[in-house]
């Protein structure tokens, strides 16, 4: 008889055991899926992998390519997708930013989820005969995950978006992302803008810098009584501050005369406005490392 209680109060602490296990488990919600990040530039990354610097670079680099093409490609990294899938959050990221032009759908979207170790190409409607399935399918696995198995994210990202634009038609040269942003962004002489001129392989004798500075100088002074002379009629002179984010760091720049701070200007990280353009979710690749 105590053999037989035994055995039943060990079923009956069994029995209260999974009872216990069954309630926990389904009163502990799965993780929810993230909000979406707020678009700015092209590239955001919530993670750092990658870093605010190298996405300020991208952004420059997909918005000079933009201008000349019209195509709408970005990039996100965020680190989970929570409980919706990435093709799913995915989606829905490229439709609350409203990748690609509205009357042409030619947006790519990179996502990549990294304590997820997933990545979705998603692609617009309109340029899915230039991007295939297949094809983007070919670059998250060939070009995308290998790096990332690595840990490599920077050269994944630069390596995927290259390749995007080659299958788009973009005329870039060959590894056009990874060769001008593969270095530290503090190389100033790699990074340094196309217009600076060294006096010495110039042939300046010095007299044309002598005029550069007059000119400057009286440009100034004209800029500057103009600006008082608005001031003293009640006029505001016309400077505003204008606020980017980029990941977790804020970037502030003074723009004279005019608060518009749309991605015309691809020179700063504050490209952050889409041209409205939409996914049904249906085209595009994703994969895993």
């Amino acid at each position: 008889m105590p053999h037989i209680e035994r055995m039943r109060s060990r079923a009956r602490v069994a029995a209260f055991t999974l009872a216990a296990v069954a309630v926990l488990s389904w009163a502990a919600p799965a993780a929810a899926a993230p909000a979406y990040p707020k678009p700015s530039g092209r590239c955001v990354d919530e993670t750092g992998v990658i870093g605010d610097d190298r996405c300020t670079m991208i952004t420059r680099a997909l918005l000079r390519d933009e201008k000349a093409t019209s195509d709408e490609i970005a990039v996100a990294i965020v680190p989970t997708t929570g409980d919706k899938s990435i093709e799913a959050w995915s989606t829905g990221l490229f439709n609350s930013w409203g990748v690609g032009k509205k009357d042409k759908n030619n947006g790519v979207l990179l996502v990549v989820a990294v304590d997820d170790h997933r990545v979705r190409l998603e692609t617009g409607r309109g340029v899915t005969k230039r991007l295939t399935d297949r094809e983007a399918k070919a670059i998250v696995d060939d070009v995308v995950t290998p790096r990332f198995a690595e840990e490599d994210y920077l050269h994944g990202v630069l390596a995927g978006l290259d390749e995007v634009r080659r299958e788009l038609g973009h005329s870039i040269p060959a590894d056009a992302l990874l060769e001008t942003l593969g270095e530290p962004a503090d190389d100033e002489e790699q990074f340094s803008p196309a217009y600076i001129v060294d006096d010495a392989d110039s042939g300046d004798d010095g007299s044309g810098s002598a005029w550069g500075v007059v000119i400057v100088v009286v440009a100034g002074i004209g800029l500057l009584l103009a600006l008082v002379t608005r001031a003293s009629r009640g006029g505001s002179p016309g400077w505003a501050r204008s606020v980017t984010r980029s990941g977790s760091a804020h970037h502030t720049a003074w723009v004279g005369g005019s608060t518009d701070t749309s991605a015309s200007s691809f020179g700063s990280s504050s490209g952050s406005s889409f041209g409205g353009g939409s996914s049904d979710g249906g085209s595009g690749a994703s994969g895993s490392w």
